[in-house]
């Protein structure tokens, strides 16, 4: 195995979203991934009204989307929040991959199995995903 494919076989974000990608797949078709998009929605935990301001808010979406990001010890921790149930659940999805990992871990990420994750689910939704997605890595950088 080389360094390469040994960094990205142990490499947290990526395990996390071949998970996601695999519970997705077991949902079945398009309509069950959907459910369980909302499902996921309805069940996170958004922002408060005071955080979804000017600087949370990331543009490029059809909904509006906010997101904070902090670092807390050597983690990103993330909150965000959105007007729509399937971009919620979608949050909800990002969110699990890249929360709890260190800021060198986003920087250093190929999103290969994220993006593919996201074009999946959501392939009218990409260009909101795809900004925050860029926020989560400027976050991240910002906090190195």
């Amino acid at each position: 195995m080389t360094e390469a494919s040994e960094d990205t076989a142990c490499n947290p974000i990526e395990a996390a979203a071949r998970a996601l990608t695999c519970e997705f797949a077991a949902a079945g078709d398009v309509s069950g991934q959907i459910a369980r998009l909302i499902d996921m929605g309805r069940a996170f935990d958004g922002l408060p009204d005071g955080d979804k301001n000017a600087v949370t808010r990331i543009h490029g979406c059809q909904s509006q989307l906010w997101l904070k990001a902090q670092r807390n010890g050597q983690i990103m921790t993330f909150r965000a929040d959105s007007d729509s149930l399937v971009m919620r659940g979608l949050l909800a999805v990002i969110l699990q991959i890249y929360e709890g990992k260190r800021p060198d871990q986003i920087v250093r990420h190929d999103s290969g199995a994220v993006d593919t994750l996201i074009l999946t689910l959501a392939p009218s939704r990409a260009s909101g995903l795809r900004s925050l997605k860029q926020r989560i890595r400027e976050s991240a950088e910002a906090a190195l």
